[in-house]
């Protein structure tokens, strides 16, 4: 099953979305910490609006005590009293990135840096507040994939794991891959 408004559409005209998360563990279930992503145009690099919000800690997900330490010892979690103070509850991160999606208008092409990462993750959180994810399993796809499928012997820039600037990479290295189709 494919998608008719995309398939009706030119490649360089579809909306893109690359998005990036951060979560205290890496199974669905898992808390998130963070959600950021960006429209972006993938054949010229032009970028787009972005979203970026911490969200709150709270039941039902949960913390694998690994991933937290990891994420102590990089110094990205936890967060400070006033950032910690701002962060959405789960609910309303959901709310608010669909909002957002509402307001930019609908990705036909959804992106992030993995399959079974943040996908699973994410669909997991809107499970959890009874709400359908804002993707069909046509619209999302491996950067990661495309980035190491298209250039092979070419590192791909290290990520920090804070998601706003994960996703500002992850589009440049993406819009690279995509340069050398092009050329």
């Amino acid at each position: 099953m494919s998608n008719p408004k995309t398939a009706e559409k030119a490649p360089e005209d579809q909306l893109h979305l690359m998005l990036d998360i951060e979560a205290l563990g890496n199974k669905p279930g898992a808390a998130l910490t963070e959600l950021a992503a960006q429209y972006f145009n993938p054949h010229t690099g032009t970028v787009g609006p972005a979203i970026n919000m911490d969200i709150r800690v709270q039941s039902p997900f949960h913390i694998d005590p690994e991933t937290l330490a990891w994420h102590e010892e990089k110094g990205t979690y936890p967060r400070d009293a006033e950032k910690e103070a701002l962060a959405l509850p789960p609910a309303l991160a959901v709310f608010t990135f669909d909002q957002f999606l509402k307001q930019h208008g609908r990705p036909d092409v959804f992106w992030s840096w993995g399959s079974t990462y943040d996908f699973p993750l994410l669909e997991a959180l809107y499970q959890a507040t009874l709400q359908p994810a804002p993707w069909q399993y046509w619209q999302a796809q491996c950067a990661r994939t495309a980035f190491k499928t298209l250039l092979p012997f070419t590192p791909p820039t290290p990520k920090i794991h804070n998601a706003a600037a994960d996703v500002t990479i992850q589009i440049k290295d993406l819009t690279t891959a995509f340069h050398v189709i092009r050329n």
